[in-house]
């Protein structure tokens, strides 16, 4: 599921988004109010407590009453959980390769952490190393097509969210898992 982003103050149930709306908006008038949204849709809980997403059918498949408790991310037609698990390729099915992988690597449970490039807003990288191993893992946190040279050619792809790797090129919200052995 992803956040919704309301476009009204009455959508929202969180009484600390709501006071902060009135206090800034309408006492203080310091900021305007679709900017107030805009800083809402980010920061508060509101966006992530709305009803499961179960299916495409009426309410998302979360209940059969007229209207549920709290409204309703738009996004169920397109990402729900009976979509998800039709699909092999899915997030869902991502998640359980990265759990079972936690679960069965003390390198990942245990190595130590080394952070590389901590000046790089763009790419997350770091690697992991324990027992005459060394896990190298790179995120791109961004919507362009990145270049970085780790050493990746050298390693062994052990997990990513592509079909298939490009080496030293991350695409959009790439993120690869390389092992290496001494």
């Amino acid at each position: 599921m992803t956040n919704v982003h309301f476009s009204d103050i009455s959508q929202y149930e969180d009484i600390e988004s709501i006071n902060a709306y009135y206090q800034l908006v309408e006492k203080e008038k310091i900021v305007e109010p679709k900017k107030m949204l805009s800083y809402l849709s980010y920061k508060s809980r509101d966006n992530a407590r709305t009803p499961m997403q179960w299916n495409k059918n009426k309410n998302a498949g979360f209940t059969e009453a007229k209207e549920p408790w709290f409204q309703l991310n738009p996004s169920y037609l397109e990402i729900n959980a009976t979509d998800e698990l039709e699909n092999k390729d899915s997030i869902f099915y991502y998640y359980q390769k990265l759990i079972k992988l936690r679960h069965n690597s003390n390198l990942i449970k245990y190595g130590n952490y080394t952070l590389l490039d901590p000046e790089d807003n763009q790419v997350f990288a770091y690697k992991r190393q324990y027992q005459g191993k060394t896990l190298l893992v790179i995120s791109n946190f961004t919507a362009k097509d990145l270049e970085r040279d780790y050493g990746q050619e050298k390693g062994k792809l052990v997990i990513g969210n592509y079909s298939n790797d490009l080496g030293q090129q991350i695409r959009p919200y790439e993120t690869k898992v390389y092992q290496f052995n001494r």
